[in-house]
């Protein structure tokens, strides 16, 4: 079963208001808000906003595998708890999320600073001729 409440964690989690969302989607807020609440959309909707999101889109699914058996995970049991097929609760995946991200901002820092530190080493290299 679909678990469409987790756009809108998401989207908090990433700074981004659902009229951002929706304009990058090209769709309406009040759609967005729709299809949350009837927790109910498009297969191909929900590939983008995973795409847009860079999760995969088994992250919107409370069913998980075990054994090759589907089990419901259920949400509002699982929200604070240890889910025991997969070892972590919502919360702990926000985190995730969230560190994913610092990641990928402080790998661009580093590579920014390495570029600055090969530029300023090839200037030493002139300013020696």
């Amino acid at each position: 079963m679909a678990n469409l409440q987790k756009i809108k964690v998401l989207a908090k989690n990433r700074g981004t208001t659902i009229n951002d969302l929706a304009k990058q989607l090209g769709m309406t807020p009040q759609a967005i808000h729709l299809m949350v609440r009837e927790n109910s959309t498009k297969t191909d909707t929900l590939e983008r906003i995973a795409r847009m999101f860079e999760v995969p889109i088994s992250i919107f699914f409370d069913e998980t595998m075990d054994g090759g058996k589907i089990q419901n995970a259920g949400t509002e049991n699982n929200q604070s708890s240890r889910d025991n097929n997969t070892g972590i609760n919502m919360a702990e995946h926000d985190e995730l999320i969230k560190l994913r991200e610092e990641v990928k901002y402080l790998k661009k820092i580093l590579s920014d600073k390495d570029e600055r530190i090969a530029d300023l080493k090839e200037r030493i290299e002139e300013l020696k001729k």
